[in-house]
């Protein structure tokens, strides 16, 4: 399996004790996809499935070693079939995905087109909630040529306006 250097799906799994299957990755050979969640953000992306990959659990250990191997334009790659493993590096158990989110539902059950579509650069939203005091915001948009509105979710006060990106013609 292979994957673009720049995803980092292994951001996105929990690291609450309490709900082991979620401190993994998956992958999902047949639609060529890897997955990660925490039970709060969901995340897949595209992957190239190679000779002899199969479905299930891949450890985010093993993504991040892989990370580190090659040149920074390489894509990152491992093998996945009865361990998970970093070629000519190292070999990771590949745990039950028993219990694993159907991910796919979450992304398949939105609808198939956004009422408004806008560009945000995530950083900047993070700073505005970082200024407003709370990881908990809600966002207001308005069109996408005005500045979204965000306010903190649970009644601090404050409001803060973020600035849309520029989508591409293709977006």
């Amino acid at each position: 399996m292979r994957i673009d250097r720049r995803f980092k799906p292994e951001v996105a799994v929990s690291k609450r004790p309490a709900v082991p299957v979620l401190h993994h990755c998956r992958l999902d050979a047949e639609a060529g996809v890897i997955e990660a969640t925490d039970g709060f953000l969901a995340v897949r992306v595209p992957a190239i499935i190679e000779e002899g990959d199969t479905t299930g659990v891949v450890p985010a250990d093993a993504l991040k070693l892989a990370r580190t191997i090659g040149d920074k334009d390489d894509a990152v790659r491992l093998n996945c079939n009865g361990a998970v493993e970093v070629p000519g590096v190292a070999s990771f158990e590949r745990h039950t995905q028993q219990g694993f989110p159907n991910i796919p539902t979450a992304f398949d059950g939105l609808p198939q087109k956004a009422k408004i579509t806008v560009g945000i650069n995530a950083a900047i939203l993070h700073q505005a909630a970082k200024a407003l005091g709370t990881d908990q915001v809600r966002v207001e948009v308005f069109s996408q040529r005005h500045g979204i509105r965000v306010t903190p979710l649970h009644g601090l006060g404050g409001e803060a306006i973020v600035m849309p990106v520029k989508i591409g013609l293709d977006g």
